[in-house]
């Protein structure tokens, strides 16, 4: 995975996928590689369907970076990856992430992504969200409530 992460000579795509890979087994690498995508077009566009794969740990850099994009592709396989694996410092991220946009499908995947974090942190931007007046926003935002709700529930009730 290594050797095809660095080389120059293999395909771009499946140099990033090496570079994913590699970070499910500790080694970072690919990150270098990774981090160019994010400003690299080239190789950028192969990058957001591989985000969902990245070690959470080790890849956070890289799904930041891909936050900030200009790119709203990036961004939004960002803010998914985040929601899938994040935690209570990730949820300040993705409330920062909403308020940079107008765009309600993006608004929406960070909705979903709370949701999906499923932390008590989670319920003041939801409840905020909930007024947007797009209702992609606003019934995104409240399905994601109620997911977050059922996951603190259900860890309240592990822990006890």
């Amino acid at each position: 995975l290594r050797q095809t992460a660095l080389s120059d000579k293999v395909n771009p795509r499946v140099r990033l996928a090496a570079a994913v890979a590699l970070t499910n087994y500790g080694n970072s690498d690919g990150m270098p590689l990774l981090k160019t995508a994010l400003v690299d077009d080239s190789y950028g566009r192969y990058l957001p369907p591989l985000l969902d794969h990245l070690d959470f740990k080790l890849g956070r850099p890289v799904l930041v970076g891909a936050l900030r994009s200009s790119n709203q592709v990036l961004r939004l396989a960002a803010i998914e990856a985040i929601g899938r694996d994040g935690g209570d410092p990730e949820i300040v991220l993705l409330k920062e992430a909403g308020t940079r946009t107008d765009d309600p499908m993006e608004i929406a995947q960070v909705a979903w992504s709370l949701g999906h974090i499923g932390r008590p942190n989670c319920i003041p931007v939801l409840l905020g969200m909930i007024q947007n007046p797009q209702p992609q926003v606003r019934d995104t935002a409240a399905d994601s409530l109620g997911h977050a709700v059922e996951h603190i529930t259900a860890h309240s009730a592990k822990s006890h």
